[in-house]
């Protein structure tokens, strides 16, 4: 057996191990293609929505997660979240959730009222809201009749306009903006069910003189155009505002007594108004 040459056993080992550690290098180099993914979009808040709030489109952003992590009964088709009310709180970067969205005739009233103010419900009719033309959302300003009993002297009848720029909650139970009041006929262009009350935002100063209104005036509800918040100056109308001027000297006013002076007061020219309007004291 011959003799073995230890040098070149030496360095082949050498030789194996470099191998081996290059081998070793370019295996461990090599990328392995990672798994796809699959992704799907979900609809989440971009800010912050307190109970109450309506969801607006700006309201919300897509974001892209991983198909196999979307939690379980969130809402994922956006056209679902438009519109709704917040029944509960939403935060920033939330997913929506059907359970924390509501609509708003379904929301207690009191989370609709601003700061400071007051919800109060009046009887009406046709005339009183232009022929149902009043929605929800709307601004009207009340305008009342009176018929005053001054001391001495013939009643007055005066007109006012009491109380302007008053939000219209709801007319009778329904609180959806932009529906018409009542429910309307498959048959004609008529309400079918018009609604017996309004609901109007009021501060509690004005739900005072809106009850009052309500209980001793004949009373009609002026409709205001959309963003038109001026307070207007008005003093009123008398029976004699309507009377004109050519007919002023063979006019007899409250409280006058005629030429002949007959005691059957034909002549008082005292006005009688449409309506319930009841009589109320001088205020």
């Amino acid at each position: 057996m011959g003799k073995i040459n230890r040098k070149a056993l030496l360095i082949s080992l050498l030789l194996t191990v470099a191998c081996g550690i290059l081998l070793f290098g370019y295996i461990r180099s090599l990328k392995v293609p990672a798994a796809e993914t699959q992704k799907t979009s979900i609809p989440v808040a971009v800010r912050d929505i307190a109970i109450g709030e309506a969801v607006a489109t700006v309201d919300i952003r897509m974001q892209e997660i991983s198909s196999d992590s979307v939690p379980e009964g969130i809402i994922t088709d956006k056209a679902e979240i438009e519109g709704k009310v917040a029944s509960k709180g939403i935060l920033t970067g939330e997913p929506f959730r059907q359970e924390r969205l509501t609509t708003l005739d379904t929301l207690p009233l009191s989370y609709n009222l601003p700061t400071g103010y007051r919800a109060v419900s009046i009887f009406v009719n046709e005339s009183n809201l232009l022929s149902m033309q009043v929605l929800p959302g709307d601004h009207v300003d009340l305008i009342a009749s009176w018929t005053l009993k001054p001391k001495d002297g013939d009643e007055i009848q005066l007109t006012h306009t009491v109380l302007q720029n008053l939000e219209v909650l709801a007319l009778g139970p329904n609180r959806v903006p932009n529906e018409k009041a009542g429910n309307p006929s498959t048959e004609s262009n008529n309400v079918a069910d018009p609604p017996k009350t309004i609901t109007l935002a009021v501060t509690p100063e004005q739900a005072e003189k809106v009850v009052f209104n309500a209980q001793y005036s004949s009373f009609t509800l002026a409709l205001r155009g959309q963003g038109d918040e001026e307070i207007a100056k008005t003093n009123g109308a008398l029976i004699i505002d309507m009377v004109p001027d050519r007919l002023l000297p063979f006019a007899l006013m409250p409280g006058e007594s005629s030429k002949s002076g007959t005691e059957s007061g034909s002549g008082s020219g005292s006005a009688t108004t449409g309506g319930s309007g009841a009589a109320a004291a001088v205020p």
